[in-house]
């Protein structure tokens, strides 16, 4: 048994040297050209340090170490980390796949003005995401939630001169902040029930302290569900996805097929014994359509990477129904399987975009569109070997990786919905395990649409621009350090390496791991699962293979023939798209919906808001005036008229008083005088 300290090492080295690798390059202009070579090398370190760990630990009890971090009355929040079958899992697969993703941008991103920046995003994202992975603490987990959210924001965006990168950097930003207000309700609604915040006691106070009808439970459950609706991008704030496709492919690949996205899977199975009856039936109507209106979207897109952008909603929404169903282990089986062929064929498909910007040149043709593309993999063998593996383990083909993920997870939700209408008495519920067998259709048939589109036949912007044909004719496999992360993803889509029956997901070394834990958590019986999964397990396995393969047979022929996406003659009548292809290529409007709903809403009740107050400054401006106005007269008639009315009375009064005075003088002869010309005053006036 490995001591604490070994194990404590092997921890702090795998979180923070990449930590220490955007330290190192966030302000390392001096060392611009060797960012690449160091962001590998520390994140390789880490990834090297998470095998170690994991073989040590991976048939030991769960590693767990605490501390006090600070103290709320009578109450304390501590800090540590976790280290059981899950996190060691997610610890290999994000360092794995973050070096990887290093290793390719290093050829990738040569050449950018902010190439060290770049680096340093990616060292920051990977810390954060191991962070989530470790942690032991609800409230720490938050932290570095919201740390994730800035570093994709900062990925997003890196061409910040791009106003579509810009733009779609916010709309990430804004659109996990409104799941990820939910979830720290959910955390709030658990402390004050709690008093904890650690999953452990959280686990061990919920049977003495929460009943199962508790409408708290029901809140936190559904506040916590919030979090992973933004970030894992489930109905309906996945319409964050497809637009963060205009950052780096290699970003792409690390964030939004592998890593990321995957953090809100993670956050259920974490917290998967807080989810009563209400919470679960809500993710698995959740992830049924989100599964549904991800691969129905992708069936009318023509940007490469927007047709995986859709797939990764619509395979997450497939992670989501299982947990939904109590399959928290074949959730987080696919999200292992999902994260290496997704990343395989993103950067694949950086390769072929790579190849289409020598092709189209200066042209204002779109690199990215597969109208333009096809007969590549004459001249990218090494690239179209990577994607085809890649893309057989997505649409799930026997014998792959992928088709063993999803034939569980679909065998789960079947079984399910048979318990279900049985306790429910309605048959309505196999909707759900309906809307999966259509996804898994429309994944083999989008899937190998764009292969065909992008490899097979004939190369369609030379047919239209036949000078290009010379370049066309040197285009060729990427360099050897992006082959090699290629190839490495594409080495992982087998069946082999994760289970030694090519038909049954039971044989799983990583399955039966994750599934113990979550029966010593859920207290779930594995006996039951196992003969649950095995009830619609042959049906399910044969109708999926069946659908795959007329999918990719149908789209084989449709979209084989070059006449098919480019022979239309002078008579031909074009006709529009149909209904259904209008709303798949434009997602069910729902971007439309939410800008009129929402965004227009928001900017009328804000230009409302500002006329009023513009309103409201006039009113007080004018009362204001007629103040200063009223004032002034009041001044003028205080001065002018009361205080001269006021003035003369009292001059005259002191000018009667004068003369009154002089008058009254003591002198006889004086008074005499006065009554004779008082006497001769009358007189005359009686005569008059």
């Amino acid at each position: 048994m490995p001591y604490p300290s070994n194990v404590l090492f092997l921890s702090f080295v795998i979180i923070l040297f990449p930590l220490l690798s955007f330290l190192v390059l966030i302000e390392g202009k001096k060392i611009n050209n060797w960012a690449g070579h160091i962001g590998v090398l520390l994140t390789g370190i880490s990834f090297v340090c998470s095998l170690f760990l994991t073989n040590q630990q991976w048939n030991l009890p769960p590693f767990q170490m605490q501390t006090t971090w600070f103290y709320v009355g009578n109450s304390s929040f501590t800090i540590g980390i976790t280290l059981d079958h899950l996190a060691l899992v997610m610890l290999s697969l994000v360092t794995l796949i973050s070096t990887l993703v290093q290793l390719y941008s290093i050829s990738y991103m040569h050449g950018e003005k902010h190439y060290f920046k770049y680096f340093a995003y990616l060292g920051i994202f990977t810390f954060s995401m191991l962070g989530i992975v470790t942690t032991s603490n609800l409230l720490v987990l938050y932290g570095f939630w919201e740390l994730v959210g800035l570093s994709s924001y900062l990925l997003i965006g890196f061409w910040y001169l791009n106003d579509k990168a810009v733009k779609a950097s916010k709309k990430a930003f804004i659109v996990n902040r409104i799941g990820d207000i939910g979830f720290l309700l959910g955390i709030i609604i658990l402390w004050n029930n709690l008093g904890t915040l650690e999953f452990e006691e959280i686990i061990e106070k919920l049977p003495n302290s929460i009943s199962s009808d508790n409408i708290w439970l029901t809140l936190a459950g559904i506040g916590l569900v919030c979090g992973c609706i933004g970030k894992s991008a489930q109905f309906p704030l996945h319409i964050w996805l497809p637009d963060a496709m205009q950052g780096p492919t290699p970003a792409s690949a690390l964030i939004h097929a592998a890593t990321m996205v995957a953090a809100g899977i993670y956050l259920l199975a974490r917290v998967f014994p807080l989810l009563d009856d209400v919470t679960l039936a809500i993710l698995v109507g959740i992830g049924s359509i989100t599964a549904f209106l991800g691969a129905f979207s992708a069936s009318s897109q023509f940007d490469i990477k927007k047709i995986l952008a859709y797939s990764t909603i619509s395979q997450l929404g497939f992670m989501v129904m299982a947990m939904g169903v109590n399959a928290t282990h074949a959730a987080i089986f696919h999200l292992v399987t999902h994260a290496f062929f997704k990343a395989g064929l993103f950067l694949a498909v950086g390769a072929v975009i790579h190849e289409m910007s020598n092709l189209i040149g200066k042209s204002h043709d779109d690199p990215q569109n597969i109208k333009l593309m096809g007969g590549l993999y004459l001249k990218m063998p090494f690239t179209f070997i990577c994607y085809l593996l890649c893309t057989l383990s997505a649409i799930g083909m026997p014998f792959t990786a992928g088709f063993l993920s999803k034939d569980l997870i679909i065998s789960y939700v079947w079984a399910w919905a048979d318990l279900k209408s049985a306790q429910w008495q309605n048959p309505i519920i196999y909707i759900i395990p309906l809307l999966a067998f259509i996804s898994t259709l429309l994944t083999a048939f989008y899937m190998s649409r764009q292969l065909v589109m992008v490899f097979l036949g004939k190369n369609r912007y030379t047919a239209t621009n036949p000078t290009r044909n010379d370049v066309f004719q040197a285009l060729h496999d990427p360099n050897i350090k992006m082959l090699i992360p290629m190839i490495i993803l594409a080495f992982f889509t087998p069946y082999m390496l994760f289970s030694t029956h090519p038909f049954s997901a039971n044989f799983s070394w990583i399955l039966q791991k994750i599934l113990i834990l979550q029966s010593q958590v859920s207290h779930i019986d594995i006996v039951f699962l196992t003969a649950l999964e095995h009830h619609r397990h042959i049906s399910t396995m044969i109708i999926c293979a069946g659908l795959t393969l007329i999918s990719v047979a149908f789209a084989y022929i449709r979209y084989a023939v070059p006449k098919r996406i480019i022979g239309i003659t002078p008579n031909t009548i074009i006709k529009g798209p149909s209904l259904l292809t209008r709303l798949a290529r434009n997602a069910f409007y729902l971007d439309t919906l939410y800008l009129f709903v929402a965004i227009n809403f928001t900017q009328h009740v804000g230009n409302f808001c500002k006329k009023l107050d513009k309103g409201i400054d006039k009113s007080i401006d004018i009362l204001a005036i007629t103040q200063v106005v009223f004032s002034h007269i009041i001044q003028f008639l205080d001065k002018k008229i009361v205080d001269g009315t006021i003035s003369l009375i009292s001059f005259s009064v002191s000018g009667i008083g004068q003369l009154s005075r002089k008058i009254s003088s003591g002198q006889i002869q004086l008074y005499i005088f006065s009554v004779f010309l008082f006497i001769i005053l009358i007189i005359t006036m009686l005569l008059i």
